[in-house]
């Protein structure tokens, strides 16, 4: 079974603002000349800083031979439903006072390493700030995934009760 996973408005924003501001400098440079070394590695880092983030990006999930998959654009996340030892749906407040210790907050989606008070220190597999679904591990690490469809977190609860 596969679940999409949409940007949020925030994110689609956020990521079309900074694409624009990045191309158009990328442009006006090859325009300009790429006869300067530090214009032409200014020009790679811009590219750089834009696509690093996309290959992160979250397509969905899928829930497929006993595991929950994250479908991302450069690579996929298994995770044995075998291991997870519970599923939670967050409410809002649950997410209040996150931050992020090696993460992206927007571009392309939100995906890294949090922590915040009540959860603590968690991943974050997510397109939208909305339908988050924490998922904790046996070993007690913590994931929270956001699907479109919260059909995913239903499917998953009695996954794990079984």
């Amino acid at each position: 079974m596969y679940f999409e996973a949409s940007l949020d408005t925030f994110s689609i924003l956020l990521t079309s603002v900074l694409t624009g501001i990045i191309l158009i400098i990328v442009i006006r440079n090859i325009i300009a000349g790429l006869n300067d070394l530090v214009i032409v590695f200014f020009t790679l880092l811009m590219v750089i800083l834009l696509l690093l983030p996309l290959l992160y990006k979250i397509n969905g999930y899928e829930i497929d031979s006993g595991k929950l998959i994250i479908d991302r654009v450069a690579y996929k996340i298994e995770i044995d439903i075998e291991d997870v030892k519970k599923v939670e749906l967050l409410n809002p407040d649950d997410m209040e006072h996150s931050s992020r210790t090696f993460a992206n907050g927007g571009l392309f989606g939100y995906y890294g390493k949090y922590k915040n008070p009540k959860i603590g220190a968690f991943k974050m597999y997510a397109t939208q700030r909305s339908n988050r679904v924490l998922v904790v591990l046996e070993n007690e690490d913590k994931i929270v995934i956001t699907p479109d469809n919260l059909e995913l977190y239903h499917v998953l609860r009695k996954m794990v009760a079984i």
